[in-house]
């Protein structure tokens, strides 16, 4: 299986990950979440995943968790977002 594209970004903790994507008669499979390789990465432990959709235009609020942080993936399915990231 080919592996995961991994590019660290300027603050530390933030990274852009492209997943493999692998193709057959079937149609396509992209491994977005792998324990084992993310925690090789450093990561925390995924103990929730949500789905959330957008209207176009849509901005989203800033999130902080100062006692309990979290880390967040985001994925896009199809079109284009900014995501802020605040040190």
């Amino acid at each position: 299986m080919t592996a995961a594209s991994v590019t660290s970004l300027r603050l530390p903790g933030v990274a852009l990950v492209r997943p493999p994507i692998h193709h057959d008669a079937r149609g396509a499979l992209s491994p977005w979440f792998e324990a084992p390789r993310d925690a090789s990465w450093g990561w925390p432990t995924v103990v929730q995943v949500n789905h959330v959709r957008s209207a176009a235009g849509v901005l989203r609020g800033l999130h902080w968790q100062r006692t309990r942080p979290q880390a967040k993936v985001v994925r896009v399915l199809r079109g284009a977002i900014l995501d802020v990231v605040v040190d």
